[in-house]
């Protein structure tokens, strides 16, 4: 019974994923600071493929914490919750992060001495939000596990 509760929750989240993914990029385009650099779009595969990526990543947050809640053996009220938390946060920092750097990379490419007209251009494919993202998740599931197993034991058995 569990798995398949497991089983809807990844295909719910995966939906939501898809639904989410357009909010998502226009939220991240808005807070890049490219008053200076053009934003291209060369492939449209590379866009389908980030929306995959996002919508996967995002799908892939209940088996993070069922791989959490098999190694630590907590249960959802409190320290589950806590869990899910740190999962979201720290997916949510690395995906700031990338903003923050991709932020800086453009302040630098504004400072190149170019022939007038000729405004610097970065394909979007290279932004990788969605990576950020799934990494901070999976980094989110590996300080739950070190927060919350069982100190007397070994990690892994």
């Amino acid at each position: 019974m569990k798995v398949i509760v497991y089983i809807i929750l990844v295909i719910l989240f995966a939906v939501m994923g898809f639904w989410f993914h357009k909010g998502f990029y226009e939220l991240s385009f808005s807070l890049l600071k490219n008053e200076n650099v053009t934003l291209i779009n060369r492939t449209t595969a590379g866009q389908f493929n980030s929306d995959l990526i996002f919508a996967t990543s995002i799908g892939l947050i209940p088996l993070f914490y069922l791989v959490i809640e098999k190694i630590t053996n907590i249960k959802f009220i409190y320290k589950g919750l806590i869990a899910a938390a740190i999962i979201l946060i720290t997916g949510i920092v690395f995906w700031r992060l990338r903003i923050y750097g991709l932020n800086v990379q453009f302040e630098e490419l504004a400072l190149y001495d170019l022939p007038d007209g000729l405004i610097p251009e970065f394909d979007i494919v290279n932004l990788k939000f969605e990576i950020y993202l799934f990494m901070g998740f999976i980094v989110g599931t590996l300080i739950s596990i070190l927060i919350f197993r069982d100190h007397n034991k070994p990690l892994l058995n």
